[in-house]
């Protein structure tokens, strides 16, 4: 036994719609207090788990006492997860905890390191400003450090990169312990904010934009982030007011929505709240949104999705939905079904199809029996049986849409895809597949910026089109 050297678990869909823990992870070197876990990111057939707590290099020498490590591993053909390499950054320090927060796209890797002093050639020393770290996969196999990212106007104590995601070539980093607004001005303590970077053509990351809440406040933590293709999410779980600013509630919460416009700037678009909101809920302490669809948890909510069935910090989530207009509106509240006092179910993680929800100190198994104190616990659902109404044209969902080139097609229950075909603006097909046994699919589009036409024929000899905007 070693005291919090932490663990990963791989859980996979077998295609009938039944979850399964495939493998438990752990690191090649563990050792107590790693903290190995906490932060995971997967994409296709790798994954990224960081232990923020580690001492050594990636040679397993230097120690420095929580300077931090990031595990890849990949998924082989066989199906199973192996480590492949072990990263670290290039100037790590004594208690930066590189591994403070890990997500994917593509060829990159992200790593946040909260705690890290230094500017992005290790200098100019301020106290826990933060740091994120980029790693370029070669085509060996082998990831690199490619770069170094700081805010622009970085200060003492902002933790930046304390939330973090990435979505084609934009990558957003969030700093709930900001405390200036987007002109580095008019203080308000821990107010938080968001940047956007953006990678440009000779493959450089770059700050593009400072985000900050429109009626942004002190204490409000606005910071927790997620990106899809042009749409930022960012919760602020500490705001007091609703999305008109008014019936002030302490710790209530909220979630601001960004879109990026024709010109490449990004607008704040939205503020919602929770139809059941309470003081304490903090709403949006974790947020991610895929298409049109956003989920917000609130980990200390006490009621049930019916409002009813009182259980101090047992928590919740709830389903928001973009309008054509851009407006999003609640449409849903999930909860545990064996919900008990101080579950706090309500981190998460939404890819379209599947809400996972985890409660850590839940202390039944999935029977709901053998107690294990805070033992924790992962709930799933599906965007179906969660009852929200999809697309009404065919009855299918399709998203996101405009995308980045990766669209996933959600069809109706009884409905199978026999085969597609994408055609360019010009008619001309540029690609087509088949055969398939799901009722999603996804689909890349590899062509240029532009709009494309999807055709759908179905296995009961039905034909569904989509036009898809694809846009970087």
């Amino acid at each position: 036994m070693l005291n919090q050297a932490g663990a990963a678990f791989i859980i996979e869909n077998d295609g009938n719609g039944n979850w399964n823990t495939k493998q438990k992870l752990v690191a090649s070197d563990r050792r107590a207090n790693d903290v190995f876990g906490l932060f995971v990111a997967i994409d296709g057939n790798y994954a990224a788990v960081g232990a923020y707590g580690h001492d050594f290099d990636a040679n397993g020498a230097n120690n420095l006492e929580a300077a931090g490590a990031v595990y890849v591993f990949k998924r082989n053909s066989s199906g199973q997860w192996l480590e492949v390499q072990k990263v670290v950054a290039s100037d790590r320090s004594i208690g930066d905890k590189f591994g403070s927060g890990v997500t994917m796209s593509g060829d990159y890797l992200f790593v946040s390191s909260t705690k890290n002093s230094t500017d992005s050639i290790g200098g100019n020393f301020v106290s826990e400003a933060g740091a994120c770290y980029v790693f370029k996969k070669d085509g060996s196999g082998v990831w690199k450090q490619h770069q170094k990212l700081i805010a622009s106007d970085r200060k003492a104590n902002d933790e930046f990169g304390s939330s973090i995601d990435a979505s084609g070539k934009y990558l957003v980093l969030g700093t709930t312990k900001h405390s200036y607004d987007a002109s580095g001005s008019n203080y308000m303590i821990n107010s938080g904010a968001a940047y956007v970077f953006e990678m440009n053509g000779s493959g450089m990351w770059k700050e593009v934009k400072k985000l900050v809440a429109s009626d942004r406040k002190a204490d409000a933590n606005f910071g927790s982030v997620s990106i899809d293709s042009n749409i930022i999410a960012v919760g602020a779980p500490n705001e007091t007011t609703d999305g008109n600013g008014s019936n002030s509630l302490t710790g209530a919460g909220a979630a601001y929505f960004y879109e990026r416009d024709g010109s490449g700037n990004w607008k704040e678009t939205d503020k919602v709240v929770h139809n059941d909101r309470k003081t304490g809920d903090k709403l949006a302490i974790n947020v991610t949104v895929s298409g049109k669809y956003a989920v917000a948890g609130a980990q200390f909510n006490d009621y049930d999705q019916d409002g009813a069935s009182y259980s101090e910090d047992a928590g919740a989530a709830y389903i928001f939905e973009r309008n054509s207009n851009g407006t999003w509106s609640e449409i849903q509240k999930i909860a545990a079904s064996d919900r008990t006092a101080g579950d706090a179910f309500g981190r998460l993680a939404f890819n379209g199809t599947s809400i996972i929800i985890g409660a850590r100190w839940q202390d039944t198994d999935s029977k709901g029996s053998n107690f294990i104190s805070s033992a924790g616990a992962c709930y799933i659902f599906d965007l179906k049986s969660t009852g929200i109404k999809k697309d009404p044209a065919n009855d299918i969902a399709c998203y996101p849409n405009p995308t980045n080139g990766e669209i996933l097609i959600d069809l109706s229950n009884n409905l199978r895809c026999r085969n597609y075909a994408i055609y360019n603006a010009a008619g001309q097909q540029i690609k087509s597949g088949g055969n398939f046994d799901s009722n999603i699919i996804r689909i890349t589009i590899p062509e240029p910026d532009g709009f494309y036409l999807i055709k759908i024929e179905t296995e009961d000899g039905g034909m569904i089109s989509k036009t898809i905007l694809k846009t970087r």
